[in-house]
């Protein structure tokens, strides 16, 4: 009797198969002893039938078929779809047909959703804010919130007031769609700048968007480095003094009376602005020829909104400093060294002869001549 050929029979699962969307993908089926039988491609879940050997039944033009060597077929897609998603069988006609089938995955990467994102929030000194952030993609995104600069957020920790972030996942057209929320309980000066709304979902590329949370000040902070500072009469000399505030204050100088002053010949006022989250302006105050009416209290002001509720104020006392004479070096210099004041080489003694030491008792009655010669040749010298 003839011996019947071999049954057709698969050599390998139907591997599972991850595809990014917008991508291709092949799935593989792997066979022997296919003889006269047929592969068919199918889609399981829906039953659809997709080839059966070369020929197409499916009119999807991004769907083909090919094999190599009658043993491995391959199922390949072209620009994959969220709709690709699903199982997929390689059926042999045998009776009863035998089959395998795996999955296929397509996988999305994450999206910032603008509607759902904040852009610009402000919001007044310690009061409540929020920072939104919405996301899509599958598998769900995860969503983080980073500051800008120094990358700490001031969470909530120990019993300590912070931000407290949350989120929520829902289904939405084949995708997960994810918000996050930043919540601050009360905001402070230091939660002010700009915030990074960072999603990812193991498929790149990660997205991020760019926000601001902006934190009214109840009044500006000034600073000054001295708040007593000396000069000579007729010299010239600057005073600074730094304001930080949101929104952006208005800074003057004012003197003792309270008059503002005004850039003129001797008083010059300069403003730069230094910093921007929150805005941070340098003001320097400049007098030249100092005069002897110039020493006096200068404030350096701020106020937000030209309100006097929201004003902030720094004195700082101009003083004279007296000029050291020159006269009493002159004297001093001419007692040390002119010989005719008779006064002994300090330090060093009376030089030594060839052959003839001094002692230390001579170095010290030299000394104590000295101390007592110099009261009278200071006065000496002064009348």
């Amino acid at each position: 009797m003839p011996t019947a050929p071999p049954r057709p029979q698969f050599t390998e699962e139907v591997a599972n198969l991850t595809v990014v969307i917008g991508r291709e993908g092949t799935m593989r089926c792997s066979v022997k002893n296919l003889g006269n039988h047929q592969i068919a491609w199918i889609r399981a879940d829906t039953q659809t039938l997709l080839s059966i050997s070369n020929t197409m039944i499916s009119r999807n033009y991004r769907i083909k078929v090919y094999h190599s060597d009658n043993s491995t077929w391959f199922l390949h897609l072209e620009n994959v779809s969220l709709t690709d998603r699903g199982d997929y069988m390689c059926q042999i006609n045998t009776v009863p047909p035998i089959s395998k089938q795996g999955y296929l995955e397509v996988v999305v990467p994450p999206e910032i959703l603008d509607e759902e994102t904040s852009t610009d929030v402000e919001v007044k000194e310690d009061a409540p804010a929020q920072l939104r952030c919405g996301a899509k993609g599958y598998p769900a995104p995860e969503i983080t919130f980073m500051k800008e600069g120094s990358g700490q957020v001031r969470y909530a920790t120990k019993g300590l007031p912070g931000a407290v972030a949350s989120s929520n996942t829902v289904d939405s057209d084949g995708l997960k769609k994810t918000t996050a929320v930043l919540s601050f309980d009360t905001v402070t000066r230091g939660d002010m700048g700009h915030y990074l709304c960072i999603a990812s979902n193991s498929v790149p590329p990660t997205k991020s968007k760019r926000m601001v949370l902006n934190v009214r000040y109840r009044e500006p902070a000034v600073f000054v480095s001295h708040q007593m500072i000396g000069a000579y009469l007729g010299d010239s000399i600057t005073i600074n003094c730094t304001v930080k505030a949101y929104p952006r204050p208005v800074v003057f100088w004012q003197d003792s009376t309270g008059k503002i002053i005004i850039s003129n010949d001797r008083f010059r006022v300069k403003e730069m602005l230094v910093g921007y989250s929150p805005p941070e302006i340098l003001t320097m105050l400049t007098i030249s020829d100092i005069k002897a009416e110039d020493f006096t209290t200068y404030r350096c002001n701020a106020s937000i909104d030209n309100d006097k509720t929201r004003e902030k104020s720094l004195a700082v006392q101009l003083s004279e400093i007296s000029r050291p004479s020159t006269e009493s070096s002159v004297i001093f210099k001419d007692i040390f060294s002119q010989p005719s004041h008779g006064l002994p080489n300090y330090g060093q003694g009376p030089p030594a002869s060839s052959g003839n030491r001094s002692c230390s008792c001579t170095k010290l009655l030299y000394l104590l001549i000295g101390w007592w010669l110099l009261p009278g040749a200071v006065r000496g010298a002064a009348a």
